[in-house]
């Protein structure tokens, strides 16, 4: 008997848990939105979104979400259309108890500013996705330009692989070589704030121009990458800072096993007995 009792007792409780639940549930539906609060991780870039920006794309998309009902607000239509934006890696979206609407937004960051030869510009990401430029807020990057074919096309969030698009930038030998320096610039602090341009010659050998120095430094392909920049700080700690920084004009790393420097009086000479291209 006090086992029928106690499964009769348990089971009002649990039908009474559930019944609050579902009224809760009703109640909170029924609730209107009067906030909206948004986070944006830069992951340390430049900010291409601002949370006005975000909230005026959302409304031109979605109408407003202010004043609406919780049960009129789709969670994850918001997300589709925020993963839209080209400047959005992932997007977050939940409800409070309090129905205040949350937004957790991830920025995509930028690693090179990339001009092509119809002087068209665009951004490679650190996943390898393209960006629109945007006037207004110029990011401070190495630039990337000369021979370089590859176009801007809009990112589409619908397929799948444009999230991490490097397996697709690898068809494109320059500009996944260029992608390559980038990435490599972006976690060297030394490098990334000496190197300010990526130069890519008639025959599709990279040339990088430093900030500090007057040098062409030719690193031809991005084979043993790692490697040549390893011998090129070797050069600026043991050679530029016993020498000078302006002995050499260039600089050519893209050899095995050794640095060829060219030294600015071979140049001077060169020019002034008549041998200059020019």
């Amino acid at each position: 008997m006090n086992r029928i009792l106690k499964i009769v007792l348990w089971s009002i409780l649990a039908l009474g848990v559930i019944t609050a639940l579902i009224f809760t549930n009703i109640y909170h539906q029924n609730k209107v939105c009067n906030s909206l609060e948004i986070k944006i991780d830069y992951k340390g870039a430049d900010a291409f979104l601002v949370e006005d920006e975000v909230k005026a794309y959302l409304y031109k998309k979605n109408d407003s979400i202010i004043g609406r009902k919780i049960s009129e607000i789709n969670e994850n239509l918001i997300e589709c259309i925020l993963n839209d934006n080209p400047y959005v890696y992932s997007a977050e979206v939940f409800v409070s108890f309090n129905a205040d609407v949350n937004i957790n937004l991830s920025q995509r960051r930028p690693l090179v500013r990339i001009i092509n030869k119809q002087n068209q510009q665009f951004y490679l990401d650190d996943k390898g996705v393209k960006m629109p430029v945007k006037e207004n807020c110029p990011a401070r990057l190495v630039i990337a330009n000369g021979n370089i074919s590859a176009v801007y096309t809009p990112f589409m969030s619908s397929v799948s692989s444009q999230r991490d698009d490097t397996l697709n930038l690898m068809k494109d030998t320059v500009l996944y070589s260029i992608y390559k320096i980038a990435e490599f610039l972006s976690r060297n602090d030394f490098f990334n704030a000496q190197i300010e341009e990526i130069f890519v010659n008639e025959n599709k050998e990279i040339e990088l121009f430093p900030k500090l120095g007057d040098q062409i430094i030719i690193l031809g392909s991005i084979e043993n990458l790692e490697d040549k920049f390893s011998k090129l700080m070797v050069l600026y700690k043991e050679g530029f800072n016993k020498i000078g920084w302006d002995k050499y004009s260039i600089i050519n790393l893209k050899y095995n096993n050794q640095v060829v420097c060219t030294k600015r009086s071979d140049i001077d000479k060169n020019v002034s007995s008549g041998n200059s291209k020019n």
